[in-house]
Order: C-alpha cells, then sequence, then structure tokens
C-alpha cells in the first residue's frame, strides 16, 4: 500500500511540474520521499526543482544521493524480447535542468558534458539501462542484468574525468562486448591534447593550446607563465569545461590580460590557445562542424560570421550582407 500511495504521490508530482505549478509539485515530491526515501524519479525532480529555485548546493546533493541509491536504472519498463543496451553516464558536475517543451510543458532533462541519443536510438527496438556513475559508486556493483552493448553517452573530458575513468574501469569488465564511444578515447580529447595529436595529421594546423591554473594571486606571474609557453598576443582564454563560448575572451595585450583575470573565477583551471586569424577575402569568418563516423565524412554546419566567435544564431544577419555566401552556409 505504501509504495502504491508512493507511486500515486510521483505522478501527482510529475503532472504538477509538468503544467509549472512547481512549490505544489515540489510538496507532492516530498511527500512520496517520506513514504520511500529512495524513490528515483521524485529524488530526480526534487533535484530539477531545487536548481529551479537558485538552490544549486540543495539540487547537487539530492541528485548525488539518488546517484548513490540507483546506479543502475531501467528506462521504462524492460521487454525480455529485446536487446538491451547499456547506456552510461556520468553524475559529476551534472545538473537535472527545468526546460519548457514546444507544447508548453515542463519536464527535467540532464545537462553537462553528455551527447543527447534522441536522433541515435530506435527505442522501441531496444531496452535501455542506465549506469549512473558518481565517483566510486560503480567499482563494486555486482548482480547487474544481462545487456548487449555499452553505450557512452559522456562527451567532456575536462568536466567528466572521473566518471571517465570510473567508466573505464567498468568497461574493463566487459572486454567481450562492444562500446560505442570508448571512455579512454574521450579522455584523449582534452582542447590542450588534440593540440598535441591532431597536428600529427598532415594538413592539419591545430592552434597551440595549454592549460594553466589561476589561483588569484598575481596576473603578473599568469602573464610571465603565458610568455613562457611561447604565446604572443593575440590569444584567446577560456575557462576548462566551458561550452558554447560563454568564458571565452581573445587577449589583445596586456592589459587585456590583467582585466580579465582580474574579473576570472579563481582557483580555476584555463585553457590558452593561440589565436589563427582565417578571415577570408571578405573579412568574414567560416565555421564549419563535421563528423567523421567510421571512415565517412558527415557535415554538419557551416557558418559564417564577421567576428571570430562564430555561432550558430549569427548566421542570418552575416548570410543578408554577403548574399553570394548564403547558399554555402548550412
Amino acid at each position: 500500500m505504501k509504495r502504491n500511495n508512493a507511486t500515486i504521490l510521483n505522478i501527482q508530482g510529475q503532472l504538477l511540474l509538468s503544467k509549472g505549478k512547481f512549490s505544489e509539485a515540489a510538496q507532492a515530491f516530498l511527500n512520496c520521499l517520506k513514504i520511500s526515501p529512495d524513490h528515483y524519479e521524485s529524488g530526480i525532480a526534487l533535484s530539477s526543482l531545487a536548481d529551479a529555485r537558485g538552490d544549486r548546493k540543495a539540487a547537487r546533493a539530492i541528485l548525488h544521493q539518488v546517484a548513490r541509491s540507483h546506479p543502475i536504472i531501467w528506462e521504462g519498463r524492460p521487454d525480455p524480447h529485446k536487446p538491451t543496451i547499456l547506456r552510461i553516464r556520468g553524475i559529476e558536475d551534472s545538473v537535472y535542468r527545468i526546460v519548457q517543451k514546444s507544447d508548453g510543458t515542463y519536464t527535467n532533462v540532464l545537462r553537462g558534458g553528455h551527447f543527447s541519443i534522441e536522433n541515435l536510438i530506435n527505442r522501441q527496438q531496444y531496452n535501455l539501462m542506465i549506469l549512473n556513475i558518481l565517483e566510486n559508486n560503480i567499482d563494486e556493483l555486482k548482480n547487474i542484468p544481462k545487456f548487449a552493448l555499452l553505450l557512452n553517452t559522456i562527451a567532456c573530458p575536462d568536466r567528466k574525468r572521473a566518471s571517465l575513468l570510473a567508466a573505464a574501469r567498468f568497461v574493463d569488465r566487459y572486454p567481450h562486448l562492444r562500446v560505442i564511444n570508448d571512455p579512454r578515447r574521450v579522455l584523449e580529447t582534452t582542447r590542450d591534447r588534440n593540440y598535441l595529436r591532431l597536428n600529427m595529421i598532415p594538413g592539419v594546423s591545430f592552434p597551440k593550446t595549454e592549460k594553466i591554473r589561476w589561483d588569484g594571486r598575481s596576473s603578473e606571474a599568469v602573464a610571465r607563465e603565458i610568455s613562457g609557453l611561447g604565446f604572443v598576443f593575440p590569444f584567446i582564454v577560456r575557462l576548462v569545461g566551458s561550452q558554447t563560448g560563454s568564458s571565452v575572451k581573445l587577449i589583445n595585450n596586456e592589459s587585456e590580460l590583467y582585466s580579465h583575470f582580474s574579473a576570472s573565477p579563481t582557483d580555476k583551471e584555463y585553457y590558452v590557445i593561440q589565436f589563427q586569424d582565417y578571415r577570408n577575402a571578405k573579412n568574414v569568418y567560416n565555421k564549419t562542424r563535421v563528423f567523421f563516423i567510421d571512415g565517412n565524412f558527415y557535415p554538419v554546419a557551416n557558418l559564417f560570421n564577421d567576428t571570430w566567435n562564430v555561432h550558430s544564431g549569427d548566421r542570418y544577419r552575416v548570410c543578408l550582407l554577403y548574399t553570394s555566401d548564403a547558399a554555402d552556409d548550412l
């Protein structure tokens, strides 16, 4: 009876959350957890609601407790007649965030350091089992249901190093199974390692990239370190683990360098990237994104902008100015 009551309260909470009634939803989830303290969906929902109200500490604590209690979770009810894919996720430095869907309702999704499988897997053909990695919570995990394929969806080696190392140890337990996105290969894809690896490919020029640490003490010491590493102005500085250009700054001189680091978070690592000016004859920058899968070339985007930090949203303004380039813009 208690389990049934917990299920009803969770359903009630999910319905309220979907309608944007977050306070009422939180109360329903809390009542659910009073009956069933390890309820997975209610725990995830409470974490997302804490994040939505700006309580990052509580959101993280709740999510970590859920991951420790549920290292393995089925997505939906498994069908014994279908093969099972084990999806590997890393919980460190991630958050469940409430997002609004196209129909106006709300849901929560995991954000931070993973790639989406929405268009990768036909869920009608496979069971999906999720492995939630947090620190060393899976190292001694036993009695794992049988699965046919390992799918590692952890994509960021900067934010997810510990998770990738744990995933690699887990993958070693299944040498007879195929692995998509091998964790050890992902660990090789930090920006500084890419600089060392990809420059070995004939015809590839990957800008010099090094990692430094900013302790907040001396901008002059940082300037000396960057100079000693061989960088010359201008160069790019970005916070390690950041995406979408949110922390990226083009540094043109020492004054800008001092100003940038004096306003930057301390006790953090930063990438320093040598700037290479690749403007075309029309003074426009071109950014192309592609996938290489099994030796095949898949173009994803071909963007133009009149500033060096190219993002997809800028394409329309630039294409109106340079109409001959618009046909090339995918």
